[in-house]
């Protein structure tokens, strides 16, 4: 997806995949350290079986109330760590209250419209960017790559960043170091 000037790299996961967990650190650190000025990184749940959508909502929930950076990496840590499966919203209310966040506020936002919309939004995407698993990064809504395709969580990174260049390139109105 084009997004004006910046190029979109866009992390298809899902909470319960532990390759997803392993990549969570890899993709903060080249945030923090690698990511161009110019790349806009989005995060989208995959929803692709039943099983995924519970997770897809809590997710968009989260974005709804503006809370996704707090509470992100504290679910995969509940899920991967104190193996909290989080199967209903009550299994949710330590992680919610830890972080200061009204459960009930958020079981509304998990069960409104705007998250209804945002579902079948995703599963569109997932769909459209033929995605076979996760995670998945798509690269300017034309490149995709997985970490088996690139031969590992640092390699998906390096290849993400020569996809990011080549996008910028290809469209000429944007200056990329090399």
């Amino acid at each position: 997806m084009q997004t004006g000037n910046r190029v979109e790299v866009l992390e298809i996961f899902w909470y319960h995949c532990p390759h997803c967990y392993a990549m969570e650190p890899i993709i903060e650190k080249w945030i923090a350290k690698r990511k161009p000025d110019y790349v806009e990184l989005r995060r989208l749940p995959g929803v692709f079986r039943r099983e995924t959508e519970f997770d897809a909502r809590v997710y968009f929930a989260a974005a709804q109330m503006g809370i996704v950076e707090r509470i992100h990496s504290g679910v995969y840590q509940e899920i991967h760590v104190r193996r909290n499966r989080f199967r209903s919203l009550d299994d949710l209310d330590f992680l919610l209250g830890r972080n200061d966040i009204d459960p009930q506020a958020f079981a509304k936002a998990f069960h409104s419209n705007q998250v209804d919309a945002r579902m079948k939004y995703a599963e569109t995407m997932y769909e459209k960017y033929e995605a076979s698993g996760v995670p998945t990064i798509i690269v300017d809504g034309r490149y995709r790559t997985t970490a088996s395709a690139a031969g590992g969580y640092e390699a998906l990174m390096d290849v993400t960043e020569f996809l990011v260049k080549k996008a910028a390139s290809e469209r000429g109105s944007l200056r990329v170091s090399r």
